[in-house]
């Protein structure tokens, strides 16, 4: 049982929001005539006739205020326990709660206070803050290095990327996230290091410099919370990105993480939409990334009577895996440890050999190529059991919750596809095979293919999962979940080999 009563005084107008999924059991709304009684004490200076002071003496007046007293009184009960299920961006978006914020106060026989700003004037507020619109006006020390950029190249896209390179190679993060500079971006550049909106916005005047049209977008991170565009406010706004008019198309950049490619925002940033400031304007702008990530493999594998397998894996991730994939082996010592927690992972895989590529071009898709053996996949004899989607492909469902009462809310779009070609010992022949099949969800939220093939002694599978809606509701949550389920046991069925 949670209750919550407020009383509030006729005076003090506040904006109410609800949050989160669990019904309200109570919601009742009660006034009340109220009385305050004042007594004030003030000390008085006596004077003489000639002005001269002499006595002090206390003057006492009382007086009483009569008003409405407002009271809500709000009950939950029953409610369950909050079970983090990912992805997610922060479970305070859909905890239960209410929350209270000052709009106005109209005191008797004075001026009415209002506390509710509009956007345009968190536009004002930033523009003309010393720490924030104050900072664009200057950045002489990036004068060289713009004359520089515009010498080195001539294509547009060539040189906003060159912008983009030099303050990633230049600038460290400190991991702290701000909309307002600490000190200066001139004191910034000097150590090196900065804050999320001291690296961004030496970006944003870099490419003022060069003469593109860039502002700052303002906006929260994941892990901070959603931003209500109905209220607004700077409270919940944590972190700074880079906006460039590019052509008639607006590109978002963030300088903090050196293995960003020009276009892709840090997860952390891909939360609903920000707010771009300028001098003159201010608007919403769409974090969610208008591409598809990708995640392909493709194993040729060779079938030995024992029931081992052999052959290559050759692996292809752009945008977001490529950039997850880089940080697991962006140096050469991380390699081979990579190798090692790869086959620790999927038990039975032995990697003789391997190759990456494009490790180093960041607007690239990255690829890694295995030479590889893997044992104990079927058992030998008469009979070989096969099934390799399980060892390499998705063979658990992430959703288990038996019901979700907030959303399912992935950071992007992807793609996973799996290709196997696997060729299979002349004394043996096929007995058993998984049959193609294709399923969706509703509008095309996300789908799932699977087609098989036998061929010239050679078996065929291609397997594609794309996701495509990043936001499922609760109510979305069942068919989500029983998707998965079916994904699972498509994935699960064997292929039989028999001896001829």
């Amino acid at each position: 049982w949670n209750e919550y009563i407020v009383q509030i005084p006729e005076y003090y107008n506040y904006n109410k929001s609800y949050w989160g999924y669990t019904p309200l059991f109570i919601n009742e709304k009660s006034s009340n005539n109220k009385q305050i009684r004042i007594t004030d004490r003030e000390r008085v200076q006596n004077r003489n006739a000639s002005g001269r002071a002499t006595t002090v003496s206390s003057e006492t007046n009382t007086y009483t205020i009569d008003y409405r007293e407002f009271q809500n009184r709000w009950v939950a009960k029953d409610v369950p326990a909050f079970i983090i299920e990912k992805p997610l961006t922060t479970e305070e978006n859909y905890i239960s709660k209410m929350d209270l914020e000052l709009s106005t106060f109209e005191p008797p026989n004075s001026t009415i206070r209002n506390y509710t700003k509009s956007w345009e004037d968190i536009r004002e507020i930033l523009i003309d803050d010393s720490e924030f619109g104050g900072q664009l006006k200057g950045g002489s020390f990036l004068k060289d290095i713009a004359e520089e950029i515009n010498t080195s190249y001539s294509d547009d896209r060539e040189k906003i990327d060159a912008a983009l390179e030099y303050i990633q190679s230049t600038m460290k993060w400190n991991e702290r996230n701000y909309i307002f500079v600490n000190n200066s971006l001139k004191s910034a550049y000097k150590d090196q290091t900065g804050n999320c909106a001291e690296i961004n916005l030496m970006l944003v005047v870099l490419l003022n410099k060069l003469g593109f049209e860039a502002d700052p977008v303002i906006l929260s991170t994941r892990a901070n919370g959603l931003i209500h565009p109905s209220h607004p406010s700077l409270v919940n706004f944590n972190y700074v990105i880079a906006n460039v008019k590019y052509k008639d198309s607006n590109i978002l950049l963030d300088a903090t993480d050196n293995m960003l490619p020009s276009g892709l925002l840090p997860i952390r940033a891909l939360n609903g939409k920000g707010r771009l400031i300028s001098r003159t304007t201010s608007d919403w702008i769409n974090l969610e990334p208008k591409f598809i990530t990708h995640d392909t493999r493709n194993l040729i594998l060779e079938l030995t009577e024992d029931g081992q397998l052999s052959g290559i894996i050759e692996c292809s991730r752009d945008h977001y895996a490529a950039l997850a994939f880089r940080k697991k082996v962006n140096i050469k010592d991380k390699e081979e440890e990579y190798i090692e927690k790869l086959q620790a992972n999927y038990p039975g895989l032995e990697i003789n050999s391997y190759e990456f590529k494009e490790l180093g071009n960041l607007n690239q898709a990255v690829s890694d190529n295995y030479s590889v053996t893997i044992e104990g996949v079927g058992s030998g004899g008469d009979f070989i059991y096969l099934n390799v989607m399980p060892l390499f492909g998705m063979n658990q469902n992430p959703f288990r919750l038996e019901n979700r009462l907030y959303p399912v809310e992935y950071p992007y779009p992807f793609k996973d596809k799996y290709i196997f070609t696997i060729a299979v010992p002349e004394s043996y022949e096929v007995d058993e095979f998984p049959q193609s099949s294709s399923f969706t969800l509703l509008n095309n939220a996300a789908s799932y293919s699977l087609k098989t093939d036998l061929k010239d002694g050679k078996i065929h599978v291609i397997s594609e999962m794309q996701l495509n809606k990043l936001l499922y509701l609760p109510e979305e949550y069942d068919n989500l979940k029983n998707f998965f389920n079916k994904i699972i046991a498509k994935n699960s069925e064997q292929i039989v080999i028999k001896k001829k």
